[in-house]
């Protein structure tokens, strides 16, 4: 079918699109997913979450080969180099939908599902975390450990700073 509407592609731009179309459907976004986009003209990453898909059958999304399609709720503008290293070398050279290798507790975005007024009711929960952070930092064997303590603390209070702002 996408040799019949693109006639005129290469081989590799069709095994590209193919690749794109496969991931797609087959192997990642699904609703509630964390969606990273980064800015090539700007150093930040725009986080959001995957919404529901639908097939959108009209005219002109048919005519445009747009008619799968998934809402996502924008959520953050990140600068890249807030982002764990896991994250920045995801992103890194991507040219299109890639799946995240590790558990997605590691890219540490998990406070992107977080609404301001849950982060606004949670004051107190939000000090003691980072209470533990700070501990953990100084305290564990573990320098993996401390690293994504301190990365996280940093994130937390970069983000509570912006949000301030």
């Amino acid at each position: 079918m996408y040799v019949e509407a693109y006639p005129d592609d290469e081989s590799a731009q069709i095994r590209f699109h193919l690749g794109v179309i496969n991931a797609f459907v087959n192997t990642i976004v699904a609703e509630r997913d964390l969606i990273l986009v980064e800015d090539k003209s700007d150093p930040v990453t725009y986080v959001g979450i995957a919404g529901e898909y639908e097939y959108v059958g009209d005219t002109e999304s048919v005519r445009l080969g747009l008619t799968h399609r998934r809402h996502v709720d924008w959520r953050a503008k990140v600068p890249k180099s807030d982002l764990v290293p896991e994250v920045q070398e995801l992103l890194r050279n991507r040219p299109t939908i890639t799946q995240f290798k590790y558990p997605q507790s590691v890219a540490m975005l998990d406070w992107v599902f977080d609404t301001e007024a849950k982060l606004d009711g949670t004051a107190d929960l939000v000090h003691q975390a980072l209470e533990v952070l700070k501990d953990d930092m100084g305290q564990t064997e573990d320098p993996l450990r401390r690293t994504l303590a301190a990365w996280q603390s940093y994130a937390n209070l970069r983000r509570l700073a912006d949000r301030d702002h």
